[in-house]
């Protein structure tokens, strides 16, 4: 299975983008601003690809999609939340409200989960 994040918004608090999963549309992203130099808890990951597994993740007590071998960064993770302040680095999920707002992203999460659930080979390409 094949994830792609295509950013499309850039600010300077900010990263909007899209979600999709084999070439269709899922939803709508925020991630923490882009910078050429990494300040932790407020920069978003590079552009790349990365190999994704569903484990369980200690700091938000579920099983979520893991980003692997993420340069300068650890815990990469794609879950739900509202903003850019949410996510130290990870991929929230939902569907974009207001610039810089994501809403139903519980929801979100859950069907992402759903659709990965027993899937291998998961890998996420970031544009």
């Amino acid at each position: 299975m094949k994830l792609k994040l295509i950013r499309l918004i850039f600010t300077a608090e900010y990263t909007e983008g899209q979600l999709y999963i084999d070439d269709e549309y899922f939803c709508d992203t925020i991630e923490d601003a882009l910078r050429k130099v990494k300040i932790k808890h407020i920069t978003c990951i590079d552009a790349g690809t990365y190999k994704v597994s569903l484990t369980y993740s200690s700091v938000f007590r579920r099983v979520l999609p893991l980003l692997h071998d993420v340069p300068k960064f650890a815990g990469i993770r794609i879950h739900r939340g509202n903003t850019a302040e949410h996510s130290s680095g990870c991929i929230i999920v939902g569907k974009k409200i207001r610039d810089g707002f994501v809403g139903n992203s519980t929801e979100t999460e859950k069907l992402l989960l759903k659709k990965l659930e027993g899937i291998n080979n998961i890998e996420i390409e970031i544009i």
